[in-house]
């Protein structure tokens, strides 16, 4: 069933190493180039795909507490519940459409797998396989190619190393790919290791461009696949060709750094709760910060009163050096002018 996308990646393959040959030359450089550029092509014509998969993901995240309001609300009316879905649907777009780009990628990716592992030589040849191998060699799955230019991929060295060969491979297919055992045996390390600590780095990114779990259910399935993602991969690279792994190699670090230009372009979206306002945009928010001094604004402070001037009675005095002491003198002073008078 999906023979002619095997043909059409292994065909891919042989197009893009002869036009680096003209550059690198014909050794096992150009072709792990060639596997290289090829991944790369292809998760660049996918990566539209990957931005409409994380605008439905966010989508979904903003509209799961009004999807749980609805589901307690209408929970004993399942066509009322179905209907109040759709028309929400309506408004926000269809989420699960969310799923397509994942579903596109799949066979792309497993025929990249599929025609990196052919590579590697088969066990046990049948009378015109043996009329056909190549001093004892012929691929698992020819995929369209004829068996020299096969035998080309398959021999191609980079440390040493046949990009066919893997860490378990016999000595008879080491033998037969002309490949170092002890540089086959480093080289798959080494990848196996950048591959598995490339894809804990990429499961944590995908944690946070998700932004944290809404159940606790959700986010055990995320440590899960944090820990055990990296682990699964490591115990079957051993099984990998070179060619395999450098297809997860590729992968791997695009996915790396797609990650992180997506999330830099689009943070997380934490959902709303039910009747609280909606959130600030992030970009909005970033912008507030640059303007700021970093520290917090202060609250605006209450209006100053106005100050009550608390006039004293002035105690009452008699004799110098009191206050009050100036008004009895005049008093005094005029008492005795009027006595004057008098007398006169």
């Amino acid at each position: 069933m999906l023979n002619p996308l095997y043909n059409a990646t292994a065909r891919a393959i042989v197009d893009i190493h002869s036009v680096l040959t003209h550059i690198v030359g014909h050794d096992g450089w150009a072709w792990a180039l060639s596997i290289i550029l090829l991944v790369a092509a292809v998760r660049l014509i996918l990566f539209p795909l990957f931005v409409k998969q994380i605008k439905s993901q966010r989508t979904m995240q903003v509209l799961q507490p009004k999807i749980k309001e609805l589901r307690e609300k209408y929970k004993n009316d399942k066509q009322k519940m179905n209907e109040e879905m759709i028309k929400l649907q309506r408004e926000h777009g269809n989420p699960l459409l969310g799923c397509l780009p994942i579903l596109v990628q799949i066979p792309l990716f497993i025929a990249l797998f599929r025609v990196m592992n052919g590579f590697a030589p088969k066990g046990s040849l049948n009378a015109e396989q043996k009329l056909q191998a190549i001093n004892g060699y012929y691929p698992n799955h020819l995929n369209g190619l004829p068996v020299e230019t096969a035998s080309q991929i398959a021999h191609a060295k980079i440390f040493g190393a046949s990009l066919a060969s893997s860490f378990t491979s016999s000595k008879h297919s080491l033998e037969l790919l002309g490949s170092s055992s002890t540089g086959t045996k480093v080289l798959c390390v080494i990848l196996i290791l950048i591959m598995m600590s490339s894809t804990y780095i990429t499961q944590r990114q995908i944690i946070g461009r998700n932004g944290p779990a809404a159940d606790p259910q959700t986010a055990l399935t995320q440590k899960i696949l944090l820990y055990v993602s990296p682990i699964f991969l490591g115990v079957f690279g051993f099984h990998f060709s070179v060619g395999v792994l450098l297809y997860w190699f590729t992968t791997n670090l695009w996915s790396m750094g797609q990650q992180f230009f997506v999330i830099r372009r689009m943070p997380p979206v934490v959902p709303a709760t039910p009747g609280a306002p909606p959130p600030v945009p992030a970009k909005a928010a970033s912008k507030g910060l640059r303007r700021r001094t970093g520290t917090p604004a202060a609250p605006a402070a209450a209006p100053a009163q106005p100050r009550l001037v608390q006039q004293r009675a002035a105690p009452p005095t008699s004799g110098q050096g009191r206050p009050g002491g100036g008004q009895n003198r005049q008093t005094q002073r005029r008492k005795k002018g009027g006595r004057r008078g008098g007398r006169h």
